[in-house]
């Protein structure tokens, strides 16, 4: 069976691409190749705070979704993010793991087979609770972490 790690391994020589031709500032090469940004934009996003170090200090509400096969960010970062932030004492961070998906919660599934996936549904349906449940409202308690596949049976800690 495939898992994270090998993705990542996988992946490991088209990551060294991608550094190479920020280093050369290929922008033409990572434009075409990578994604519509520059060299510069890049490097800028690199020097950006870290989210596990972000994240838990934000005061403001934010949904926290993970699957556990990402290849592109191990599944501990989001699970140590939400730890970080409910020992601190935030109470606005929801986080969701989600077994067997991938960093984009399989939306490559659902552009191919038309089915929605269990992540983004939840995605979808925890947006879709916030916009007419809280929205313009103090937000509650809602430190929780998930652990799917029993997605809105959430554990309080």
């Amino acid at each position: 069976m495939l898992t994270a790690d090998d993705f990542r391994l996988i992946l490991k020589p088209r990551l060294q691409q991608i550094l190479s031709a920020v280093e050369r500032q290929d922008d033409d090469w990572i434009w075409t190749n990578f994604f519509r940004v520059g060299a510069r934009w890049i490097q800028q996003h690199q020097k950006v705070e870290p989210n596990r170090t972000r994240i838990p200090r934000l005061d403001l509400f934010l949904f926290l979704f993970h699957g556990t096969d990402d290849a592109n960010c191990p599944v501990q970062g989001g699970i140590d993010i939400g730890n970080t932030a409910r020992e601190r004492g935030r109470t606005s961070l929801r986080t969701f793991i989600v077994p067997d998906h991938d960093h984009s919660l399989e939306f490559v599934s659902w552009a191919v087979s038309g089915s929605l996936p269990e992540g983004l549904t939840i995605l979808f349906d925890q947006v879709e609770q916030w916009t007419t449940g809280f929205a313009g409202r103090p937000v509650p308690d809602s430190s929780r972490t998930c652990s799917l596949p029993h997605a809105g049976e959430c554990d309080r800690d």
